[in-house]
């Protein structure tokens, strides 16, 4: 049983112009896969994108943000706290596939792989040959990318809602979702792709369990509740 990790504040602010310098003195690198990559790099990173780029007027102080799990962080703004769990989104082959690339494997400009919702797990040996092989995979026609986003971020939010409907998860008066956008795709209409997943949401009871599900895509943030969708534009942090 992997042990739980312990809170650790990530920053703490009591103006919003504190809150904004504390931000930007953020560690927010995230190395390769080829390097060492951890999942607390990326949850790092993805959590201060979404606070970056939310409204300012969000948020109350005093303000603290603590890295934990179960869920991954805690919110606190006065006397109440939102949790927010993170996933990345990107299917376990492709995740894989990105860290043998990384490792030197196939051509350094290559066909985007289409992915599969559902997929056995491949070796490292099978995925090496299929990159070197860099064959193209069955193409996308007119809105397929944007229903193939849809489809894969509904699938993500399902597999956190199981975590998150566990015992040993704590809930608060607001739960957050939020997912960092990592899905090999060609160019995705994010306005399309965001009504797709909306209108999904909102027909299914895709809000049951987290009251606001957060999509971090590239430079934009797109933000899904019960009382609508909208993307809001990002500032750029530094990655590599």
């Amino acid at each position: 049983m992997t042990k739980p990790k312990s809170n650790s504040i990530l920053l703490s602010a009591d103006t919003s112009d504190e809150f904004s310098r504390a931000l930007e003195r953020l560690d927010v690198q995230v190395p390769s896969r080829a390097e060492m990559r951890t999942t607390d790099h990326v949850e790092r990173h993805t959590v201060a994108r979404l606070l970056t780029t939310l409204p300012k007027d969000r948020f109350d102080y005093p303000l603290s943000i603590s890295h934990g799990d179960t869920p991954d962080f805690r919110l606190t703004m006065g006397s109440r706290t939102v949790g927010i769990e993170h996933t990345e989104g990107i299917t376990e082959n492709e995740a894989h596939a990105q860290a043998l690339r990384a490792k030197g494997n196939g051509p350094s400009v290559y066909f985007v792989p289409h992915p599969k919702l559902v997929e056995a797990k491949k070796s490292s040996k099978q995925l090496i040959l299929e990159i070197q092989a860099d064959e193209p995979s069955e193409p996308w026609f007119g809105d397929s990318a944007e229903r193939d986003w849809a489809q894969f971020m509904r699938h993500f939010l399902q597999r956190k809602a199981v975590a998150f409907n566990r015992s040993e998860f704590e809930k608060f008066s607001q739960n957050w979702l939020v997912i960092y956008d990592n899905l090999p795709l060609p160019h995705v209409d994010l306005e399309k792709a965001a009504a797709l997943l909306f209108e999904n949401l909102n027909s299914t009871d895709g809000f049951s369990d987290f009251d606001h599900i957060f999509v971090v895509s590239g430079q934009d943030v797109c933000e899904f509740s019960i009382h609508g969708q909208t993307i809001h534009r990002s500032a750029a942090l530094t990655t590599e």
